[in-house]
């Protein structure tokens, strides 16, 4: 019950978001921040990092909200581990699963790509593909991310898709003209909960890049 309880309000969080995450008291994924453009435009540079990843079909009703479920399902305990790691506030689930569970980093990556709706959950820092519980449901698939160079803007208020695209529109926008040279399709991140103050919010519109324009 507590735990379908959390699950319901997490799918809340996603509704209108491309992705999800719960800033406060969460591990964050740690950057090198290389340059910081005269635009606001962030290049920042990602280690690499494990992730687990859920693909589902965009015929599939809500598929953002079923790639989560199955991601949630994964870091709380739908895995083959043995031993027991806290998740960080504020989700907290007690005696329902017997794998281990694995605390939730922000942000959590999902991107529309041909016919399928990806969802992407970094794990925190310290796991290898050879320490990460392995998933035991279909669908869900461990990876290593390598080092990752993006281009990243900042931006608060509305998490819908419409502002979104136009952010991610901007972003691109900003980088013509410069030395860096984009690569891949643009994404989205949120930090935050719907019930942050609007200005309070942090999101970001995410592009990745492969070398600087000579």
């Amino acid at each position: 019950m507590l735990k379908s309880i959390i699950v319901a309000a997490l799918l809340v969080a996603l509704t209108g978001c491309s992705l999800f995450g719960i800033r406060s008291g969460t591990e964050q994924r740690s950057y090198t921040l290389v340059e910081t453009l005269e635009s606001g435009v962030e290049i920042r540079r990602y280690p690499a990092a494990v992730f687990a990843e859920a693909i589902v079909s965009t015929d599939v009703e809500e598929p953002r909200n079923a790639a989560f479920r199955m991601l949630f399902r994964y870091i709380t305990g739908t895995n083959d581990g043995a031993e027991e790691i806290a998740m960080t506030a504020p989700v907290s689930v007690v005696g329902e699963t017997d794998g281990e569970e694995i605390a939730m980093t922000a942000p959590v990556r999902s991107e529309l790509r041909e016919g399928a709706m990806a969802m992407r959950f970094y794990h925190p820092e310290g796991y290898t593909l050879d320490t990460a519980p392995r998933p035991t449901e279909e669908g869900v698939v461990l990876g290593l991310e390598d080092e990752q160079l993006v281009a990243v803007l900042t931006y608060t208020w509305s998490t819908d898709e419409a502002r979104a695209a136009e952010m991610r529109a901007e972003l691109l926008a900003r980088l013509e003209g410069t030395r860096w040279q984009t690569a891949g399709v643009s994404y989205s991140l949120f930090y935050d909960p719907p019930w942050t103050l609007p200005f309070l919010r942090r999101n970001e519109a995410v592009v990745s890049l492969i070398s600087q324009a000579s």
